[in-house]
């Protein structure tokens, strides 16, 4: 009653409405044409009247505007006034689309009509999927367009209106009208503004309303084409495989006396074989269709679950980490696309053989003529059949081509979304709350929490976990051989360990397989109970099982922490174990490492697992529940495991020579006892799953340091025994050079040219090894965890400049990052350090185990230090953007440039390589160069070094060995001989003189029996008798002393005998000038 009463009234109200709303229409356009018409007579004016044109022109535009905006309110009122009956149509066609009718007229289609229908149907559902995602785009536009109207409308609101400039007295009546106007219009513009966008903003509610039941309707609409298509997909299957029978059925079988000619046979066979072949490739087409449908079916769920998230993640709601984390666990590997393409591209192959083979077989007419009449009409029936056939075969082979086309376009496609959707979780899951923070609610939620994992615990052990496999009794009996391999292994380590400890240092008798062993031992001694957790779910747990993703994730999280946790506590004992015996652990550190120990495995690891079965039952009230109070108790746990080793701080600080402030052990074990206590914080805050990576990433850190740590102790063990061995060998070879000497009577030799000794060799070799255990703790941290921390992504995407790089005919633009900056800096210093600190590891590692001349154990260090420089600084060249292929005139440039200014400096450095390898000079070797004669006391690179007879050092350039004379007194043979030569006055005896001469050569203990002293009579001079005497002396520092013993008794002999020694006379003849 109260409808109909009011009924009159509303209409009477709309028609007022609409007469007020044609009346302003009416006068609006009144208002243009007259301006118009006003600026049509100021084109004929002069141009001092532009101020009024100018506010006419604004004028005219403001009603434009405003007429277009009381459009856009007029058709926005029209809509509104709709939009109810609209609704009401669209949830009654909704209403009507939940139970369509079922369409069975394909049933009555040929097989070219259903394909065609088929044809048609998949492309109606393409169009229905556009049209899906046009309504998803436009209800999502819908709601961004609301918060942006609700902004216009408030800033149009508080926005001042603008107005014209005011009016002045000088200012003409016809200009302040014109103003009044302008005004005017520019109020009723904002005005219509206002209301167009409030009418749409009660609009758009509507419009979205029907665009999400029309997508809903779109929704059933798909669904109903989708089992459709797949009916009249199963029907043509259903034919096609109907006809192939019938066609098979329909073939001439022929009787066996028909087929006693050979050839008759043979074409039987053919036919069968193609028959067969046929049969397989029509389920090959049915289980590629099969398999492409239901790819596509997961795509599509992939892809809406994909949207749904992304907007879940817009609104930042608790539910979108529950809803990513479910979308985590339903997504599916990676599907493999190469067996596809191969099969693929092997059917077209043989698709293009089969033409060449159907060729290659047919039949010569001499063949044909020799059957008889039946035979030859058996034959072309078989013939007849076998066109058939191959006809049929290459349809089919040509619909498996399309259908495999198709399926691997789907797998593409799938394996994009894929990659698509595991981006979105590595950058969005782990910084979102798995639950709301902690509130007063949280006794309650821990109570309900706790009976559902109750609930979950019963479920759990309801089920049998393990199944009756063949499996099961092979992998008891791999557990009983592992654990008497254990206990064997660990009985061995237990009996010599103590013996191996006390012969640490011990030059003879200390091995470095010893600590390999006590290693391996305790890998092998913890094996037993890891080994069949694995193996127990690899391949003996129930695949039936409800929960069996987490136990097979709890199983392995129990087989590393039980091998860890057994190979430490063997690799700890105290005092003779591996850690305190061979790597020189204190024992106090020892002793709490395997308390602490205790504490992880039996507390810790507890707390996990039933963290990881909340974490796998996915619900919030779990999270914030349970899942939270045990993640709590996890982090306090690890807070008490850091601060055991509070105590302990002295001992660790034993382990380094050198102390500096990051060996400060009480401030390591005060970050991570702080750090775990933030974790706690922020599994307070609702961010439990932020805090469990960072808590990953931190294991990962001190698992990666611990193995550097084995490493570098490892390292250091070998290096230790190696340096004892050759400190051992080079004391022995030097007491046996000195025996030698002694024994000979000769003097000591000199110490090796360019010799290391043990204290250069242990800082290099340990210079190395440190080096490269930080570039190997480097690499591994970056590999793990270079995708998880931004700081390392930042230096690829920094860009400092830009290369052409050739690549076939073209050239490919590329930019060289701060990433690659480091790296080839990095890569130069490592390059230059190993140069530096070769000499010492070749020393260990090569070279004194080869016999090798003097000098080829410098020459080769050298060689490969310079090699190491020139590598280092191609492949830093090559991070650095710079090709050698654009620097190849350039560096001929310079070298041809540095050749003429540089050649002496290439000479020489070539002619130190020619000596250090063919060794024409040697460390200690007497030579005699142009007027130097001195001892060669270095040989390097550039030049050599020659101490002379008078202590000074002469440094020549190497070239000079090379291309002048050089005398080696001491090259092959130290040996060299020394000629004094003895002049005595005429008349004497000089047979006795000779005589005398060898009897003091004899006598004398420098000169040597072989080869014998010679004393030969060899000239008559002026004034003397000269006789040579030629002895031989071992070694050239012998030469002087000889000399003065030869020339002291020589005198004594001489006189005692009577031989005068002649002097020069001078007779001098005076004469006097008369």
């Amino acid at each position: 009653m109260m409808t109909k009463r009011l009924l009159p009234y509303s209409l009477l109200l709309l028609c007022l409405l609409l007469t007020s709303v044609f009346t302003v229409a009416a006068t609006t356009d009144d208002s243009i044409a007259r301006l118009e018409q006003q600026l049509q007579q100021l084109d004929n004016a002069d141009s001092r009247q532009n101020p009024l044109r100018e506010l006419y022109q604004k004028t005219l535009s403001a009603l434009n505007s405003r007429q277009q905006y009381q459009a856009r309110a007029d058709t926005l009122q029209q809509q509104i006034e709709q939009q109810p009956e609209q609704l009401r149509q669209e949830e009654q066609t909704l209403a009507q689309a939940k139970t369509p009718a079922a369409d069975t007229r394909y049933l009555k289609l040929s097989r070219a009509e259903l394909e065609q229908a088929i044809t048609l149907r998949r492309a109606e559902l393409l169009q229905l999927e556009q049209q899906r995602e046009q309504l998803t785009q436009q209800i999502e536009l819908n709601e961004q367009k609301l918060l942006s109207l609700r902004e216009q409308l408030a800033e149009l609101k508080q926005a001042p209106p603008e107005l014209p400039p005011l009016p002045t007295e000088q200012s003409s009546r016809e200009l302040n009208d014109a103003r009044l106007q302008l005004k005017n219009a520019l109020l009723e513009r904002r005005s219509s503004h206002i209301r167009a966008l409030e009418l749409e903003l009660l609009a758009l509610p509507g419009q979205t309303e029907l665009a999400r039941l029309q997508l809903q309707q779109l929704q059933l609409q798909l669904q109903h084409s989708g089992t459709t298509l797949n009916a009249m997909q199963s029907h043509l299957e259903q034919i096609q495989r109907t006809e192939l029978e019938n066609t098979l059925s329909s073939l001439l079988t022929p009787q066996d006396s028909a087929l006693e000619h050979p050839l008759l046979a043979q074409q039987v066979q053919t036919n069968q074989r193609l028959s067969e072949q046929l049969r397989q490739m029509s389920d090959q087409t049915s289980t590629a269709q099969h398999r492409r449908v239901a790819l596509e079916q997961e795509l599509d769920l992939i892809t809406r679950s994909f949207k749904t998230i992304q907007q879940q993640l817009e609104l930042e709601t608790y539910s979108a980490s529950y809803e990513l984390r479910r979308f985590t666990q339903e997504l599916s590997r990676p599907v493999d696309t190469a067996i596809t393409r191969q099969s693929l591209n092997a059917l077209r192959l043989r698709s293009l053989e089969f033409n060449r083979q159907q060729q290659a077989e047919a039949l010569d007419p001499d063949v044909l003529a020799q059957l008889t009449p039946a035979q030859r009409s058996q034959y072309e029936q078989l013939q007849r059949s076998q066109d058939t056939l191959r006809d049929r075969l290459q349809d089919n082979r040509q619909q498996l081509i399309s259908e495999l086309s198709q399926l691997l376009a789907v797998k593409e496609q799938l394996n994009e979304r894929l990659q698509q959707a595991n981006q979105l979780i590595q950058q969005q899951l782990l910084w979102l709350p798995v639950a709301p923070p902690v509130s007063w609610q949280w006794p309650g939620e821990i109570a309900t929490s706790v009976e559902q994992l109750r609930t979950l615990l019963l479920r759990i052990v309801a089920t049998p976990l393990l199944a009756d496999t063949p499996h099961l009794n092979s992998v008891w009996g791999v557990f009983v051989l592992l654990s008497i391999l254990a206990m064997a292994t660990y009985r061995y380590q237990k009996q010599h360990r103590q013996r191996w400890r006390m012969e640490l240092g011990n030059v003879v008798h200390d091995r470095f397989s010893r600590t390999l062993r006590l290693m391996v031992a305790g890998i092998i001694s913890a094996l037993p109970l890891p080994v069949l957790l694995l193996m127990l779910r690899s391949y003996s747990l129930n695949p039936e099982h409800p929960d069996r993703v987490v136990i097979e994730q709890l199983l392995l999280l129990w087989t590393f922490s039980l091998q860890f946790y057994a190979m430490a506590l063997v690799w700890l004992k105290v005092p003779d174990g591996l850690m305190c015996g061979h790597f020189a652990i204190p024992e106090a550190l020892a002793r709490v490492m395997r308390r602490q120990l205790h504490l992880l495995f039996w507390v810790a690891m507890p707390l996990l697992s039933l963290l990881l079965l909340t974490e796998s039952y996915n619900a919030i009230e779990m999270q914030s529940g349970a899942g939270r109070l045990l993640f709590l108790l996890l982090t306090l746990t690890l807070a008490l495991f850091w601060r055991g080793f509070w105590h302990v701080g002295l001992s660790v600080h034993t382990l380094t020579p050198h102390r500096r402030w990051w060996h400060n052990t009480h401030l390591w074990v005060s970050a991570l006892i702080l750090f775990n206590l933030v974790m706690a914080g922020l599994g307070l805050w609702g961010y439990a799953l932020t805090a469990l990576f960072f808590m990953l990433i931190l294991l990962v850190v001190i698992l990666q340091g611990l193995a550097a740590f084995l490493l570098f102790k490892l390292g250091l063990r070998w290096l230790l025994i190696e340096e004892r061995r050759l400190s051992f060998s080079r004391a022995k070879a030097r007491r046996a050079e000195i025996q030698a000497a002694r024994e000979n009577n000769e003097e000591v030799p000199p110490l090796k040219e360019n010799y290391l000794d043990l204290q250069t060799i242990s800082d290099q070799s340990r210079a190395l090894l440190k080096t490269f255990i930080i570039l190997m703790t480097g690499v591994m941290l970056w590999l793990t965890l270079g995708d998880f921390l931004p700081t390392l992504q930042v230096l690829e995407s920094v860009k400092l400049w830009s290369s052409l790089v050739p690549s076939g005919d073209q050239e490919i633009l590329t930019y060289v990052t701060l990433r690659d900056l480091v790296v080839g800096a990095l890569v130069l210093w490592v390059s230059l350090l190993a140069a530096q600190n070769l000499p010492g590891l070749l020393e260990l590692l090569a070279l004194r185990h080869l016999s090798l001349s003097p000098g080829t154990g410098y020459a080769i260090t050298t060689l490969l230090k310079y090699s190491l420089i020139l590598l280092g600084v191609m492949i830093a060249v090559g991070q650095f953007g710079l090709q050698w292929s654009k620097l190849q005139w350039l560096v001929a440039a310079l070298g041809v440039g540095l050749g003429f200014g540089l050649q002496e400096i290439v000479a020489n450095f070539v002619s130190g390589l020619i000596i250090l390898f063919e060794k024409p000079v040697r460390i200690g070797d007497t030579i005699t160069l142009g007027n130097v004669t001195g001892s060669v006391s270095r040989i390097q690179i550039r030049a050599t070094t020659i101490t002379d007879w008078d202590r000074k050092e002469v440094i020549i350039p190497n070239k000079t060995f090379i291309t002048e004379q050089l005398i080696n007194w001491s090259l092959s043979d130290a040996i060299t001989r020394v000629v004094l030569t003895i002049g005595v006055a005429y008349g004497s005896d000089t047979e006795l003189a000779q005589k005398l001469l060898l009897e003091a050569a004899c006598a004398n203990p420098r000169v040597l029996d072989d080869p014998e002293p010679d004393a030969y009579f060899r000239e008559f001079a002026n004034s003397t008798l000269n006789i040579d005497l030629r002895v031989f002396v071992s070694s050239m520092s012998d030469r002087v002393p000889v000399t003065n013993e030869l020339n002291t008794e020589i005198n004594r002999l001489f006189n005692e005998h009577g031989i005068e020694i002649a002097f020069p006379q001078l007779d001098v003849h005076l004469h006097r000038r008369t």
